[in-house]
């Protein structure tokens, strides 16, 4: 998960400039985070907590990953639109970073700050 903010601002960076090369480093790293690491990880989750209900548990994760990552596409496409591709892209950019941030700053049972 840390790997998104940064692979998303060179990414960015890359979009604004022109130059494909950073675009698609970018985009290599924010996909092998998202879909290779966070993902299948997540996946891998819920059928290890789904029990006998593995087939409904994993529909539900689908749809749930279908949405996040269909949804904030769409946003930032309205906001470009709008406000121009520079302004969706940075505030894309802002949540993306706070959303990783309060992720990473919650205990989880994985954190050394864990009871578990």
């Amino acid at each position: 998960m840390i790997l998104l903010p940064p692979a998303y601002a060179l990414l960015s960076w890359g979009a604004l400039q022109g130059n494909v090369a950073l675009v698609l480093v970018g985009a290599l790293v924010a996909s092998s985070a998202c879909y290779g690491f966070i993902y299948l990880g997540g996946l891998s989750g819920v059928a290890a907590l789904a029990g006998a209900r593995k087939a409904r548990a994993s529909s539900g994760f689908f749809l749930m990953a279908y949405v996040g990552f269909s949804v904030p596409v769409v946003f930032t496409g309205i906001l470009a639109d709008n406000f121009g591709l520079e302004m969706a892209l940075g505030t894309f950019g802002v949540l993306l970073a706070a959303g990783v941030g309060l992720m990473l700053m919650r205990p989880g049972e994985n954190s050394p700050t864990s009871n578990g």
